[in-house]
């Protein structure tokens, strides 16, 4: 399960975001937040614990039932952070952006797989890329992360907040950044600020350039709305955003290409115990729902979900037994 639209302000308010987290894992650890990603018939989780102050975030690979089949490969040890998972068939992306004594911190891992193997969580040699020193602002404390993978490695977003005004006038602001960067640790293109100034939750690549996941919250309990925008290859807004579903309790989003667009599986419903999903194959429109989700039964919040693509292209979802 993601909490993937909570506003990060500092670090201290992330504890407090976090402090509703899943059940106890391990001994004394809660589950901060569990993704689950397959690519060429391999699924790989990765899993955010805190325990206090500590965060620990580890890849594992698991099976077609979501079981864990490997040891874990430890990526962060340490103070508070949020991730991303990213999967080709040659390597993994996990990108981690938290704060550090009180300054920001971004860096990517790729994690090299193993193709002398079918066996998932054949984990390679691992390459971390620190972004950091990349980023243009001092201001701004890390947000939300998501990744994808692309035609010739990774894409990330991942966007920082900072307030503006004091007392009763202080108000959010936003700064998103853009990186590519290949299967190598290589970059493609360096990270710069593009205009997407939005809550999103998750990123597709869909051939010409992506589709970006949004939530518009309505400023009350169970009332968010998913929405879509284009982005260009660059990174631009291609039109104004769209509404996808009516208002709900919407957590988690998946993404995954299908033709002429994407199809999104999300938490949502009433209480948010609902897997649903939508298709975003033409432009929508603000202000109105053109298709309705569809509703693929119950989920619990300590269940994780995955999607899968078979050899004909069609996506189905996996639930955590």
């Amino acid at each position: 399960m993601l909490f993937r639209h909570a506003i990060l302000v500092s670090t201290t308010l992330l504890l407090l975001l976090l402090s509703g987290s899943r059940a106890q894992a391990q001994a004394g650890a809660a589950i901060v937040s569990s993704e689950i990603r397959f690519e060429a018939g391999a699924g790989y989780r990765l899993r955010a614990t805190r325990s206090g102050r500590r965060f620990v975030v580890a890849l594992r690979g698991v099976d077609a039932s979501l079981k864990p089949v490997s040891r874990r490969l430890v990526l962060h040890r340490g103070g508070p952070v949020i991730s991303a998972l990213a999967a080709r068939s040659d390597a993994l992306l996990v990108a981690l952006t938290g704060e550090r004594s009180g300054r920001p911190f971004v860096r990517f891992a790729l994690v090299a797989l193993n193709k002398a193997t079918k066996k998932a969580g054949a984990f390679g040699k691992v390459k971390l890329v620190d972004a950091t020193s990349l980023r243009v602002a001092k201001n701004g404390s890390p947000a939300t992360v998501v990744a994808c993978p692309d035609p010739d490695g990774f894409t990330v977003l991942w966007q920082e907040q900072w307030m503006v005004g004091n007392n009763l006038r202080a108000r959010p602001e936003a700064r998103t950044y853009m990186a590519r960067i290949a299967a190598d640790g290589s970059w493609l293109q360096k990270p710069k600020v593009v205009p997407v100034p939005w809550a999103y939750g998750a990123i597709a690549h869909n051939g010409a350039g992506y589709h970006l996941a949004l939530f518009y919250d309505l400023g009350q309990p169970g009332q968010t709305r998913l929405c879509f925008v284009t982005l260009s290859p660059t990174g631009q807004p291609q039109q104004h955003p769209w509404f996808a579903t009516k208002p709900q309790l919407i957590d988690e989003v998946q993404l995954m290409a299908i033709k002429g667009g994407v199809i999104a599986y999300y938490r949502g419903g009433p209480k948010g115990g609902k897997l649903r999903s939508v298709r975003a194959t033409a432009k929508g429109q603000w202000g109105s729902v053109s298709k309705p989700s569809t509703d693929h039964g119950s989920i619990a919040g300590n269940v994780d979900f995955a999607l899968k693509r078979d050899m004909k292209g069609r996506v189905s979802f996996i639930l955590e037994r």
